[in-house]
């Protein structure tokens, strides 16, 4: 039986697969199968992907009609679900090294209540998912939640970087309400099943390349999601991990920087798409927002200007050019 399944879901992918089928097949660990969930891709993808089913770990599912982003997620880890104890969600953009199996099993392996593995994570941005103890391996899942949305730069990073306790996941682990913070909604709701633990190796075990053309940088990018999706999985999770006055203050002013956010978007008169889309998903998500909270966001961005002009311009000056990339990205 394999110890870890791996599910690599992916649409249009070719300039990629080879390369990271490549850091699966270098694996130290041996004992994992691996299915390729391909979304409709119109190039090469599924003809570069049957050249390693000669291995028989390695298969191939397409799907009969195309999935959003975080459809076919689900639809990845359903295909590799009962067939290892742990599971790996590889995008198809980033390696594996040769260790990264073999070590991140060893620490799953040294407690049952250990739900999710991670590890510092390598990208062409340098090396991230720092600032753990290095003298610990395990640490309390609450305890992570804690850090993630108190501290704010976080080792829960893209699902690629993380072994994840198979009996644990849900049939539909990533949530299809959200969109780029879909794999953070699901590590927080790991990490606060109770008596739930998380294992960290101190090793960089995986690399993350950054795309122009990829999901986060094209939709999440363009629109900014995260704000409100965070916002969202801090009011529906964070008293699991939060005492009473932390929840309250914390969710306090994830509002305001939503609120000083949304004020932002409003001053951005060339451009009224993100606004929109804010507007939408925030009625979605059942958080209103009244014309007093934009008043005080208003007043406190004032203020900030008077304070800290050079920092306002750089800002108003990174907006524009994020919208000139996000035009020539999204059609």
């Amino acid at each position: 039986m394999a110890r870890v399944s791996l599910a690599v879901p992916v649409c249009n992918g070719a300039l990629y697969i080879e390369e990271c089928l490549q850091s699966v097949l270098s694996q130290h660990l041996q004992e994992w199968e691996l299915v390729v969930v391909d979304n409709c891709s119109s190039d090469k993808t599924v003809e570069i992907a049957e050249r390693f089913t000669s291995d028989p770990r390695i298969r191939i599912c397409q799907n009969s009609r195309f999935l959003t982003l975080v459809e076919n997620y689900n639809n990845a880890v359903a295909q590799a679900l009962g067939r290892g104890e742990y599971v790996v969600v590889l995008a198809v953009d980033d390696l594996l090294c040769p260790e990264c199996l073999l070590e991140m099993v060893r620490v799953a392996d040294l407690d049952s209540d250990v739900v999710l593995v991670g590890a510092y994570l390598r990208s062409d941005r340098g090396l991230g998912c720092t600032g753990l103890d290095p003298s610990r391996e395990i640490f309390s899942g609450r305890e992570i939640c804690r850090d993630r949305f108190m501290r704010g730069p976080s080792v829960l990073a893209s699902p690629s970087n993380h072994l994840i306790r198979a009996e644990r996941l849900p049939r539909e682990p990533f949530d299809v309400r959200f969109g780029a913070q879909s794999d953070t909604n699901l590590f927080v709701q790991l990490l606060t099943m109770p008596g739930a633990k998380f294992g960290f190796i101190h090793k960089a075990l995986t690399f993350s390349r950054i795309r122009d053309d990829s999901a986060t940088a094209t939709y999440a990018y363009r629109y900014r999601t995260a704000p409100l999706e965070e916002l969202v999985i801090l009011t529906e999770q964070g008293e699991r991990f939060l005492t009473p006055t932390e929840y309250a203050r914390l969710c306090a002013k994830y509002e305001r920087e939503y609120h000083r956010f949304l004020f932002r978007q409003f001053l951005r008169v060339w451009d009224r798409e993100v606004l929109n889309y804010h507007r939408k998903r925030a009625s979605y998500f059942g958080i209103d927002v009244t014309g007093r909270d934009l008043a005080i966001a208003a007043l406190t961005e004032c203020v900030g200007v008077l304070r800290c002009p050079r920092q306002a311009m750089r800002r108003a000056l990174r907006d524009l050019s994020r919208l000139k990339v996000c035009r020539r990205m999204v059609p």
